[in-house]
């Protein structure tokens, strides 16, 4: 099972709580249930969405700070957010919402893979596990 980077506080911060509960009131019926599934859906989707673009990197996946320090994983719980909420965006096709600038959308995904290409290019490195620590001598195989 995949864990988000980012809360359901993480996603409102980016986008507002109103437009949050909307996107993820899919049906139109108010169930916070359904609200809360779908929020917790988008946020698992936004994970594996990192988590997949970061597997053949030199990263271990799930990401988690070497020195379990939260700050290390901020621009991850970030593109979290933004991926999340842009996939409930998505669900609805919402066009337009006045208190945003007409192409928010594609500037909150756009952020969000140019941040994960950032890392993935070795422009930027995160201070997170990295495959070849997960290896110790004993997990090396004997030489014939």
């Amino acid at each position: 099972m995949v864990e988000p980077y980012a809360t359901k506080d993480d996603l409102e911060s980016v986008f507002g709580a109103a437009n949050i509960r909307d996107w993820a009131d899919r049906d139109r019926d108010g169930n916070p249930i359904k609200i809360q599934a779908n929020i917790e859906t988008a946020l698992k989707e936004g994970a594996q969405r990192i988590n997949d673009r970061f597997r053949k990197s030199k990263y271990a996946v799930p990401l988690a700070s070497v020195d379990n320090d939260a700050d290390d994983l901020l621009v991850i719980k970030g593109v979290n957010a933004r991926l999340s909420g842009w996939i409930l965006w998505e669900s609805k096709r919402v066009e337009d919402v006045p208190s945003l600038p007409k192409d928010y959308w594609r500037k909150q995904r756009t952020t969000a893979e140019k941040d994960i290409n950032d890392y993935l290019s070795g422009a930027l490195n995160l201070n997170c596990t990295l495959k070849s620590a997960m290896l110790s001598r004993d997990d090396l195989p004997e030489a014939f």
